[in-house]
């Protein structure tokens, strides 16, 4: 297969397809991403986010029921994703649903082979959730470290602040000469990478205005490196997170 993991993200924003041994697999438009949002949002998790989510809903429940309950997610949590896929059929469903339309349809021939061959599944997912910047948040078995990386991300989202897509997508009509058609049609990396960068111009501007009256103020190439890639610093090993923090569980 093709070494999907050496592939180079800096040129994702191209939007070119990608050849692979299992067909040629394709960006989904911003439209097809904001209709299968449930579903790209499915393949992010594993079986352990599964699990904590689940558990989360049994508050509440009479203890009976939670006792029932807690047997099947203590399947759930110990399962990995290939073999929690290759045995829920309705969870593979959503694999099917986002593989049918990324790849071209002289190759659904492939999905029994992606779906069935454990290596070319976590290449395939993690192909398809690059190309489509859909990320897989970090996850723990130790539950006070998940509640950390819970908080943590809740932290950063308040921090900042909510980001709806219709103000994503309006600010990019009306700060550049693309329609709302165009948009419809950019890869979700065209559109972020146009959002980010507009967000740079005005930022730029902002900095220069206010360097005439300041000589502290540091000025921002508007074109400098936006790494979209960049991963969220939520992630911490046992070890550490027990010198900072183990103290409140004693």
């Amino acid at each position: 297969m093709t070494q999907i993991l050496n592939l180079d993200p800096d040129l994702f924003f191209l939007g070119e397809s990608i050849e692979t041994q299992y067909g040629t697999i394709r960006y989904l438009k911003f439209i097809e991403y904001i209709r299968f949002i449930k579903e790209l949002n499915f393949i992010s998790m594993t079986p352990l986010h599964l699990y904590y989510m689940y558990k989360k809903m049994l508050v509440g429940l009479p203890v009976e029921d939670q006792i029932e309950a807690n047997k099947t997610l203590a399947v759930l949590k110990n399962q990995s994703l290939f073999e929690f896929i290759s045995e829920e059929q309705a969870a593979a469903e959503n694999y099917i649903k986002i593989l049918k339309i990324v790849l071209d349809e002289k190759d659904h021939k492939f999905i029994v082979d992606i779906l069935s061959k454990e290596k070319v599944f976590i290449s395939m997912r993690k192909l398809i959730m690059e190309m489509n910047y859909v990320t897989e948040d970090p996850i723990s078995e130790n539950p006070e470290i998940q509640e950390y990386y819970e908080d943590r991300k809740r932290l950063k989202q308040r921090e900042a602040g909510k980001q709806s897509i219709s103000a994503i997508v309006t600010s990019i009509v009306a700060g550049t000469s693309n329609s709302f058609d165009d948009v419809k049609n950019m890869t979700v990396i065209q559109l972020y990478s146009i959002y980010y960068r507009l967000g740079a111009f005005k930022n730029f501007d902002t900095s220069v205005l206010f360097a005439t009256v300041s000589k502290e103020v540091k000025i921002e190439p508007w074109s400098a490196n936006i790494d979209m890639f960049a991963k969220e610093e939520l992630g911490i090993n046992y070890n550490e997170f027990n010198k900072k923090y183990g103290g409140l569980f004693g």
